[in-house]
C-alpha cells in the first residue's frame, strides 16, 4: 500500500545510486552547501555527508533539498524493523536530518531556497492527508518551519536590495562613510527573532 509520503513495501527501500562528491574538512560553509546539494546516496555509508549536516554550516533550504534528495518515502511508512539492514544507515541520516529540521537547527539563508519545492509541498499536503486519515509516517516535518523557505518570507528581492544599497556618488557620502557602516539596517533587523516587548513599568514611590 502506498501513500504520498511513502510506501509499505520493505523490498522497495533498495535505490542504488551513483557515488556522490566529496569535498575537504576546512571548505567554506557555501562549498558544502554546494557539494551536499548534489551529494547522491550510494547506499554506503558516507561520513562526509554525516558530518557536513552536522554542521552549522549548512543552511535550513540545503537541508531541506538534502533530505529530499535521500526519497525519505522509501522509509517513511516501513517500520524500522523491516528496512534492509544494509540501509539502516541512510534512513537514520534521514532521521538526524529531520530533527535538526523541525528543531531549528539549520538556520535561513535568504538567498538559499529549496531545489524542487513542488516535491516539498506534495510531501507536507500527503502528511496532512495521513494525519486526518489517523497516520503518522517516521519522519514529520515542521511545517510551519519549512513554509518559511518555500514562501520566500525571509528573501529579499535581489533588485530592491541593489537598488537600496547600491552607492551613490556624493560628498556627504564619502563624508560620513567611516561612520555610516556602525548602524544596523531595519532590513537586517527583520531577520532577528522576536522578543518580549512587555516593558514593566517602575514602581511609584509615594511620600
Amino acid at each position: 500500500m502506498k501513500t504520498g509520503t511513502g510506501q509499505r513495501d520493505p523490498d522497495a527501500c533498495a535505490k542504488p545510486r551513483a557515488q556522490g562528491p566529496s569535498w575537504p574538512r576546512n571548505a567554506d560553509a557555501q562549498s558544502v552547501c554546494r557539494a551536499v546539494r548534489h551529494c547522491v546516496w550510494t547506499g554506503e555509508p558516507d561520513t562526509a555527508l554525516s558530518r557536513a549536516m552536522a554542521g552549522k554550516g549548512v543552511d535550513l533550504g540545503t537541508a531541506i533539498t538534502v533530505f529530499f534528495n535521500g526519497a525519505p518515502g522509501r522509509f517513511n511508512l516501513v517500520p524500522k524493523r523491516d528496512v534492509p539492514r544494509q540501509l539502516r544507515h541512510e534512513a537514520s541520516l534521514l532521521d538526524s536530518i529531520c530533527l535538526r529540521i523541525n528543531a531549528g537547527f539549520y538556520l535561513v539563508w535568504p538567498d538559499s531556497c529549496v531545489d524542487d519545492p513542488r516535491l516539498v509541498t506534495r510531501w507536507l499536503d500527503a502528511q496532512r492527508a495521513d494525519r486526518f486519515a489517523g497516520r503518522q509516517g517516521r519522519y514529520v516535518l515542521d511545517e510551519k518551519r519549512i513554509n518559511t523557505v518555500l514562501d520566500g518570507t525571509l528573501r529579499p528581492d535581489p533588485v530592491l536590495e541593489n537598488r537600496r544599497y547600491a552607492p551613490r556618488a556624493s560628498i556627504l557620502r564619502d563624508v560620513l562613510s567611516p561612520v555610516a557602516g556602525l548602524g544596523v539596517s531595519r532590513d537586517a533587523l527583520r531577520f532577528l527573532p522576536e522578543e518580549d516587548e512587555t516593558v514593566e513599568e517602575e514602581p511609584r514611590i509615594e511620600l
